[in-house]
């Protein structure tokens, strides 16, 4: 499913690429390099009808080789296409106060075993992220967020919305996760969406066969072993140069000793890395602050690790600028 936008409109395309490093980006528009488009991510000017149906891919390398991603196909709308599960209120003073929603993460057990957890928005610029080049256990978008006072909305009941996860059945090849996240400004609509995308287009009169089981469920099981973030909160520093960042673990006890932090962005310089006990939730908060710098968007990873084995599942971030 291509990601969509109204005519005037940003679109944003990122890549997660591992691999030694350095790595080089160099993203393509139907297929001929994009001058100065060298980073994780790429945001388009704004859009005309012309855009319409415009190929977007990257290519990585390092002094290995090279590798280029699956093509996302642009879809301009003449007509605004907002849709939205994700509503922010602010208190008098312009603070975060309160956000609804029927999801509030994709998750994603990779086949190589990794567990994945990525916090959703509703960004100011539409965003497209792919997740891992195999073919994974599991993925689905689920809500986390269970107690009534976490929206306060007896209406909408959002703490009771289930969590929908896709399992697949027998062999869907090489492909990726993708995650569409929409601009909106209406608490009614649905502005998220996570899908498979094959890595070789579907064709016309070519039959393709994909089976899979959907499970409708609270929230997907986990190792019992593995901690999962159940807490992703950010704002600015106190003299507001940086992003500071506060994430809170259950599931993997609340003492500190002989536990490190594994932390990773893609551009930006981190600083005041902290693991400290929660003993509210009888878990772990991992703190640290980030400064943007010249980045417009950077991506983030964060895992609590025992010596070489994560005791916690893998935290997924992006941020932008805007």
């Amino acid at each position: 499913m291509p990601p969509a936008i109204p005519w005037t409109a940003h679109g944003t395309f990122s890549v997660a690429a591992t691999g030694a490093a350095p790595l080089q980006y160099q993203w393509q528009k139907n297929g001929s390099a994009i001058a100065g488009a060298t980073g994780s991510g790429y945001t388009t000017p704004a859009t005309v009808m012309g855009d319409n149906g415009s190929s977007f891919s990257v290519i990585v390398s390092n002094t290995v080789g090279s590798a280029t991603s699956s093509a996302a196909t642009l879809t301009v709308t003449a007509a605004s296409a907002g849709i939205d599960v994700v509503t922010y209120k602010y208190d008098a003073l312009n603070r975060l106060k309160q956000v609804n929603r029927t999801s509030d993460g994709l998750q994603i057990a990779a086949g190589s075993g990794e567990q994945i957890f990525r916090p959703l928005a509703n960004p100011i610029k539409l965003q497209v992220s792919t997740f891992t080049t195999q073919q994974p256990k599991g993925f689905g978008l689920v809500q986390r967020s269970r107690q009534q006072s976490d929206f306060q909305d007896f209406d909408a009941q959002y703490e009771r919305r289930p969590s929908a996860w896709v399992e697949p059945e027998g062999d869907w090849g090489p492909g990726s996760v993708e995650l569409v996240e929409i601009p909106s400004g209406r608490e009614s609509n649905d502005n998220i969406v996570a899908f498979w995308r094959p890595a070789q287009p579907l064709t016309p009169a070519h039959p393709a066969h994909f089976a899979y089981r959907i499970t409708w469920n609270a929230e997907p099981a986990q190792p019992k072993s593995l901690g999962k973030t159940v807490a992703t909160r950010s704002g600015a520093s106190l003299d507001g140069k940086r992003r500071v960042f506060l994430l809170d673990f259950v599931g993997a006890g609340e003492k500190v000793d002989g536990l490190r932090l594994d932390l990773a962005t893609s551009a930006g310089r981190v600083s005041n890395a902290t693991l400290m006990s929660n003993g509210t939730l009888h878990g772990l908060r991992a703190s640290f602050e980030i400064d943007p710098r010249d980045a417009d968007l950077i991506e983030m990873r964060l895992r609590i690790m025992r010596g070489d084995r994560p005791v916690t599942e893998t935290w997924l971030y992006r941020w932008t600028s805007s």
